[in-house]
């Protein structure tokens, strides 16, 4: 996640995910967070680092669900 500069996930890591069922995540859009989420360009800020925790767990969560 950086802000203010899109990025494509490098292919190799996207196939391997793909070939290997593993689950990738991809915050780079995650709801909520903008410009003002970040302290600079790359940290986030404490309410960006919650949104982005929150929404690490209910994945997990999720993830975790599908396993068992």
């Amino acid at each position: 996640m950086i802000r203010d500069k899109s990025y494509e996930l490098d292919s190799g890591l996207v196939t391997f995910a793909k070939d290997h069922n593993v689950n990738l995540l991809d915050y780079r859009n995650l709801d909520g967070i903008t410009k003002e989420s970040f302290l600079d360009e790359m940290h986030l800020s404490e309410n960006g680092s919650a949104l982005l925790t929150r929404r690490l767990v209910e994945d997990f969560v999720k993830i975790r669900s599908t396993v068992q």
